[in-house]
């Protein structure tokens, strides 16, 4: 299991959520009536291990840089950490 900042207990609630009849009919009404983009096609693992905060105004939307990192392998935060990789502004 390749997790990032979920630990056993959290991983073990999910699972026991995700297994139950009920919630996986929930789970797929709520697909079927949100519309939502899914996470970037990854590109490249260049930023791989990288963690951005983006904030300010900036040339394009803020999407289009997130969809940039994501699609790179980099993760973005809303808020400055000691994982704080580099900030956007």
């Amino acid at each position: 299991q390749n997790t990032k900042n979920i630990g056993p207990k959290i991983i073990e609630s999910l699972i026991e959520f995700i297994s139950s009849p009920a919630n996986q009919d929930l789970l797929a009404f709520l697909d079927a009536i949100f519309n939502y983009e899914g996470k970037a096609k990854v590109i490249s693992t260049i930023l791989s291990g990288y963690t951005f905060v983006i904030t300010g105004v900036l040339s394009e939307p803020r999407s289009h840089f997130v969809k940039l990192i994501e699609e790179h392998s980099g993760n973005v935060s809303s808020a400055i950490s000691s994982k704080t990789s580099y900030l956007l502004a």
